[in-house]
C-alpha cells in the first residue's frame, strides 16, 4: 500500500472523531435544552413532543459515535496489519453520518417544539392577592363564629349563685349533669 493511502486513512479516522465530538456535543446542548423545557414549561403536548424529539436526537447521537467508533477500530485494526483502508466493510462512517443528521434535525426539532409549548404558569401579584382576600374572609367567619358561641356560652349560664346565702341555684340541670356536662351535649352517667 502507498504512503496516500495511509494517510488518507488517517484523514477519514479524523473526520470521524470530529463527528464523534459533534455528537457528544448534541448530548450535552439536548440536555441542556431538556433542563430548560422541564423547569420552565408547562407539561402540554408540545412539552412532550420537544422530550421525545430530545430523547431522538441524543440517542442517534449515541448510535452515530458507535459506528463511528466501530468504523475508526475496523480501519486501525487493518492498517495495523499494513492494509491501509478508506471504507469501512460495513458501511459505518456512511451510517455514522446519517446518525449525526438525524440527531441534529432532532435537536433543531427539539428547540422549536419547546418555544412552541406555553411556559409555566407562575402565580401571578393579582392572583396571591386574590387568594390572600379569600384567607382573610376565612378567618373573619371564623372569629365571628367563636365570638357568636362564646356570647351563647355567656347568656345561656348553667349556674347562678345566690348573692345572699352564697349557694347555687342551678338552672334546670341536675347537679350531677353540671359535673360532666361538655360544651356540645350532656352526658349523664
Amino acid at each position: 500500500m502507498s504512503e496516500d493511502t495511509r494517510v488518507a486513512s488517517g484523514t477519514v479516522t479524523t473526520l470521524s472523531g470530529q463527528l464523534m465530538a459533534g455528537a457528544f456535543a448534541i448530548i450535552g446542548a439536548q440536555a441542556a435544552i431538556m433542563a430548560i423545557v422541564i423547569d420552565n414549561r408547562a407539561p402540554t403536548s408540545w412539552f412532550f413532543a420537544s422530550i421525545a424529539s430530545g430523547l431522538l436526537a441524543v440517542a442517534f447521537a449515541a448510535i452515530s459515535a458507535y459506528a463511528g467508533g466501530s468504523g475508526i477500530g475496523e480501519i486501525a485494526a487493518a492498517g495495523f496489519g499494513g492494509d491501509w483502508k478508506l471504507t469501512t466493510t460495513h458501511g459505518r462512517f456512511r451510517r455514522q453520518t446519517q446518525f449525526m443528521l438525524l440527531a441534529a434535525g432532532f435537536l433543531f426539532l427539539s428547540v422549536i417544539l419547546a418555544s412552541a409549548a406555553p411556559p409555566k404558569d407562575e402565580p401571578s401579584q393579582g392572583m396571591l392577592q386574590q387568594r390572600l382576600r379569600a384567607l382573610e374572609e376565612r378567618q373573619t367567619k371564623i372569629e365571628e363564629r367563636m365570638h357568636n358561641a362564646e356570647e351563647a356560652v355567656r347568656k345561656k349560664p348553667r349556674c347562678v349563685l345566690h348573692p345572699v346565702s352564697g349557694t347555687a341555684k342551678l338552672t334546670g340541670l341536675s347537679v350531677r349533669s353540671v359535673i360532666v356536662r361538655t360544651p356540645d351535649r350532656v352526658k349523664l352517667d
